[in-house]
């Protein structure tokens, strides 16, 4: 895992984004996101303005429904908001604004996942057998 790497994942989703091809560019920001991990330290601000970069991507899928798989890109913008949240708890000050972010962010999430579930689980109760 090298730094050097970052800027041809990064072309490479450049260009599924261009072609529309969703799924690619879901599996390649998932790479990045293990890829960052493994070179970046928690404190490095380059890790938490690549989390947030990844996050975005699932917000503009999950706004846009680009790829139909809205609760997927849901429950990433909630793992990597929650992990970005415990960044900020070691490297942010206490009144650091990001904190009402992360936490509104993860609020609205977890709203919108409960709603799904809850719509799934009625749709479960009422479809026919």
């Amino acid at each position: 895992f090298s730094e050097s790497q970052v800027p041809i994942i990064e072309s490479i989703i450049s260009s599924e984004i261009d072609l529309k091809r969703w799924e690619a560019v879901n599996k390649n920001y998932e790479y990045l996101e293990h890829l960052y991990a493994k070179i970046y330290n928690v404190d490095n601000p380059k890790f938490r303005l690549a989390l947030q970069k990844i996050s975005s991507w699932h917000v503009n899928a999950l706004d846009l429904n680009l790829d139909g798989q809205r609760v997927k890109h849901l429950r990433k913008v909630h793992k990597i908001s929650k992990k970005r949240l415990q960044i900020a708890e070691v490297t942010a000050g206490p009144e650091d604004p990001i904190f009402e972010h992360l936490n509104e962010s993860i609020g609205l999430s977890e709203r919108e996942l409960y709603r799904y579930s809850v719509a799934e689980r009625a749709s479960v109760l009422v479809s026919p057998l």
